[in-house]
C-alpha cells in the first residue's frame, strides 16, 4: 500500500474540513426540523429554564414504557438558557455535534489505523447525505455516534491500561439518558471486563462504579420509588410479559431485514430533491423515503465482509466487527417495531469501514471514488426542498399571523392530510411561545398539558388560528385573512366559526 503524501494528506484534510463546516451548516436554520419530538423535548427543557429544579426522567422510549434519563433535558435547557427558548440554538448545535464526531473518528481511526485510514474514514462519514440529515435534528438519538466512537475507541485502550474502562462504563451510563441501542457495547464491555479482570486494581473498580452510579442515580433514584418499573420495562417488552403485546417475531424478521438491507446502500447517496421530513418519516410523511439500490446494498455488504476478513486481525476491525454484528442481531430480531435511527451506531460504523476500505485502494481510485461520493452527496443537500418545512418558514409565518392578531386571544389548530390530530404536525405550540404569543387552548395541550400546565383563560379567545400543513383548509367559512411560507398555510378565523 502505497503511503500518503504529505500534500496529498493535506488536500484531504483541508477539503473534509472545508466540506464539512459548509455542507453540515448549510441553511442550518432553513433545514432545521422541529415536530412532535421536538417539542416533547423543549417543553421538558423550558421548564427547567423557568423553574430548574431536580428531575429523574427524560423522555419515553418508543414503545417500551421506559423513561430515558434526564441528561439531555439539562443539555436541552442549558441551550435555551443561552437562547432565550429559541431553537435556533439547537440548529447550530446538532450539526456541531456531527462535526465533533467526525473529528472523533479521523483520531480514533489514525491512532489504531493511521491517518490515511483516519481520513477517509472521516470523508465518508462527514460526507454522507444520509447521515448529514440524522445530524441536523437535535434530540435524544444525536449523541449516538460520538458516543459510539469513543466507546470503542476506550475498549480499545482498556486491554493495555484499564484505566479506560472507567470512561467505557462512564459512556455506557450515558446511554440511559441518549438511547437504547447503544445497550449492544454491554456484552463487549462486560467480556472485555473479564479479559482484564486480573489487571484491575480497587481504585478502579470503585471508580467505575461511581461513575456508574453517578450517572444513572436520577434514574436510580426513579427507579427505587416505583418499584423499579421502568429498569424492568425492557425486558417485559421482550418476554412480552405484563399486558404487552408483540407481532410474532417471525413476522417480523425480514420487515426488519429488509429495513436493515435499504440502510446499507443510504450511506452512499439519498435522492436528489428529497427532504428530512420525508427520509425520516417525520408525521405524515411515510413511505417517502428513498429506497437505496441493491447494487450499492449489495456493495456495503462485501466491503463490510472483505474488511473483516482481510483486516480482523486488526483490534479495531474486531471490535467494529463484533458491535455490527450485535446490531444486526438485535435489529432483526427486536420484538417491536424498528426504525432506521435505531441503526444510527450501525450506520456510523458502517461509514468507518467503507472509510478503511477505501483507504486501502490506490491513491487515484480513492481519491476519484470520494470525490464522486462528496459530488452526489452534496447535490443531496444543495437541491433539497427541506426548507419549506424547516424552522424558517414556520417562524415567518408565526410572525405573519401575529402581526395581523394584532396581540389578540386565540386558539390553535394544526390540520393536514394525516387524520390523527397534532402529533404528525407537533411543534407549533411552542414556536408560538418562542416566536409571538402562546395560543390559549391548542391540541398541544393533550400530549404535553401535562409538562406546561393548562391554566383557565381568563377570557374567551377572540380568534381561532388554523395551521394547515401540505393542503388547502376546505371549510363553509371564509378566514378573515391567511398567509403562507414553505409548505405551511395559515388561516384566522373569528373564534366559534369553525
Amino acid at each position: 500500500m502505497r503511503k500518503v503524501g504529505p500534500k496529498l494528506l493535506l488536500l484531504l484534510i483541508s477539503l473534509l474540513f472545508t466540506y464539512i463546516l459548509f455542507i453540515r451548516f448549510y441553511r442550518a436554520v432553513d433545514f432545521f426540523s422541529f415536530n412532535f419530538d421536538e417539542e416533547y423535548q423543549a417543553w421538558l427543557a423550558w421548564m427547567q429554564v423557568v423553574d430548574f429544579h431536580f428531575i429523574w426522567i427524560g423522555v419515553g422510549a418508543s414503545g417500551l414504557k421506559y423513561y430515558l434519563g434526564p441528561g439531555f433535558v439539562y443539555l436541552n435547557a442549558l441551550l435555551f438558557k443561552l437562547s432565550g427558548g429559541d431553537p435556533v440554538i439547537l440548529a447550530y448545535f446538532s450539526p456541531l455535534v456531527g462535526v465533533a464526531t467526525l473529528v472523533s473518528i479521523f483520531f480514533v481511526v489514525k491512532t489504531f489505523l493511521g491517518k490515511r485510514a483516519g481520513v477517509f474514514a472521516a470523508i465518508m462519514y462527514g460526507g454522507s447525505a444520509y447521515i448529514n440529515y440524522f445530524d441536523r435534528r437535535f434530540w435524544n438519538p444525536l449523541p449516538i455516534p460520538i458516543l459510539t466512537v469513543w466507546l470503542v475507541f476506550s475498549l480499545l485502550k482498556a486491554k493495555t491500561n484499564p484505566k479506560w474502562m472507567i470512561l467505557a462504563i462512564g459512556l455506557m451510563a450515558l446511554s440511559y439518558h441518549v438511547h437504547l441501542s447503544l445497550w449492544i457495547f454491554w456484552p463487549i464491555l462486560a467480556w472485555q471486563l473479564l479479559s482484564i479482570r486480573k489487571n484491575l486494581k480497587p481504585v478502579t473498580i470503585v471508580a467505575m462504579v461511581m461513575v456508574f452510579l453517578g450517572i444513572t442515580s436520577p434514574l436510580l433514584v426513579f427507579d427505587f420509588v416505583h418499584n423499579f418499573d421502568n429498569i424492568l420495562a425492557p425486558f417485559k417488552f421482550i418476554l412480552n410479559i405484563g399486558g404487552l403485546s408483540h407481532t410474532p417475531l417471525y413476522m417480523l424478521f425480514w420487515q426488519h431485514l429488509q429495513s436493515l438491507w435499504n440502510v446499507l446502500g443510504k450511506v452512499w447517496v439519498l435522492n436528489w430533491y428529497s427532504n428530512l421530513q420525508e427520509e425520516q418519516y417525520l408525521g405524515a410523511h411515510v413511505n417517502l423515503a428513498t429506497i437505496a439500490s441493491p447494487i450499492l446494498n449489495l456493495l456495503s455488504l462485501l466491503i463490510l465482509l472483505s474488511v473483516f476478513y482481510k483486516y480482523l486481525n486488526k483490534p479495531l476491525v474486531r471490535l467494529i466487527a463484533l458491535a455490527m454484528g450485535i446490531y444486526f442481531v438485535a435489529y432483526v430480531f427486536y420484538p417491536g417495531e424498528v426504525l432506521e435511527h435505531f441503526l444510527l451506531g450501525f450506520i456510523g460504523l458502517e461509514a468507518v469501514v467503507i472509510g478503511i476500505f477505501v483507504s486501502r485502494l490506490p491513491t487515484g481510485l480513492g481519491v476519484l471514488i470520494t470525490f464522486l461520493f462528496l459530488f452526489v452527496n452534496t447535490g443531496t443537500v444543495l437541491t433539497s426542498n427541506q426548507a419549506k418545512y424547516g424552522l424558517t418558514a414556520r417562524r415567518n409565518l408565526i410572525n405573519k399571523t401575529m402581526q395581523a392578531l394584532d396581540n389578540s386571544n386565540f386558539d390553535l389548530k394544526i390540520v393536514g392530510n394525516d387524520p390523527r390530530i397534532y402529533s404528525p404536525y407537533g411543534g407549533w405550540r411552542y414556536l408560538f411561545q418562542s416566536y409571538g404569543k402562546l395560543p390559549t387552548t391548542s391540541e398541544a395541550d393533550e400530549s404535553f398539558g401535562w409538562i406546561y400546565g393548562i391554566k383557565p383563560a381568563p377570557s374567551k379567545p377572540t380568534y381561532g388560528v388554523v395551521i394547515a400543513e401540505d393542503r388547502r383548509l376546505s371549510t363553509k367559512f371564509t378566514p378573515k385573512v391567511q398567509f403562507q411560507d414553505g409548505a405551511f398555510s395559515a388561516y384566522i378565523f373569528p373564534s366559534g366559526s369553525l
